[in-house]
């Protein structure tokens, strides 16, 4: 694995100012499925009630959040995690459609539970990019795995925008800043190009899984004024 090729160009974590938790959980042996665990856990628990399952997944997340974890550590059990968030999100939002807005107290608490899987989605990726860089002048870090977590991150950010978006409610306050300062980082520190994940499928698209093309992406998507979008309108740009 390769390690990160920053010399004088990391950005400092104050500098990143990147939300997260504080460590409220400190041996993550208390962690329940135990981290060792967690694939197991994660192909057995998607039985029964759907809400149930995405609130117990929810509880996971937020509780790995608020453990310390070397930041390699933390990176794998959110790769583990990521897809079967995004499964969840995506499938509440689907719910949401043909509800009327603004929205009423059941499909309100339902958007509420979108936004909480995605917020802690995001919130487990700025962690790892905070310990990446606040360690990137004492030891080599991955530069794969920084710049996976730099376009998780950002795609957790965007994502929560457009939730918001798509649920006519007021956007979540600092998220803006953070996606603005991601670029900044990824910018300085060559990675607006770096391809990550699968290759596009589509001729063509290669671009798609970029910092770069995400960032210009829900830029362009404050421009469509969103807010003044139909319903299902702002996920298609």
């Amino acid at each position: 694995m390769s390690t990160a090729p920053f010399p004088g160009t990391i950005m400092a974590t104050d500098e990143l100012r990147l939300s997260f938790p504080a460590h409220e959980i400190p041996d993550v042996q208390s962690l329940n499925p135990a981290p060792r665990h967690l694939a197991a856990w994660l192909a057995s628990f998607r039985v029964g009630d759907f809400d149930d399952a995405a609130e117990r997944l929810l509880n996971v997340l937020h509780n790995y959040n608020r453990c310390p974890m070397k930041p390699v550590a933390r990176y794998q059990f959110l790769e583990q995690l990521q897809p079967v968030i995004y499964q969840y999100a995506d499938a509440l939002s689907d719910r949401l459609s043909g509800n009327t807005f603004p929205l009423a107290e059941k499909p309100r608490a339902k958007y509420q539970l979108i936004a909480a899987l995605i917020r802690e989605g995001g919130y487990g990726y700025k962690q790892v990019i905070h310990d990446f860089t606040r360690d990137a002048n004492k030891i080599p870090q991955p530069a794969a795995i920084l710049a996976q977590a730099v376009f998780q991150a950002a795609e957790f950010l965007s994502k929560y925008l457009l939730a918001a978006y798509s649920a006519y409610v007021p956007e979540p306050e600092g998220v803006w800043g953070e996606l603005h300062r991601l670029y900044d980082f990824s910018e300085r520190n060559d990675l607006l190009g770096h391809q990550t994940g699968k290759t596009a499928a589509t001729p063509g698209d290669g671009d798609s899984r970029t910092i770069k093309h995400l960032y210009k992406r829900i830029v362009l998507l404050y421009l469509a004024n969103p807010y003044h979008l139909m319903c299902g309108e702002a996920a298609t740009i």
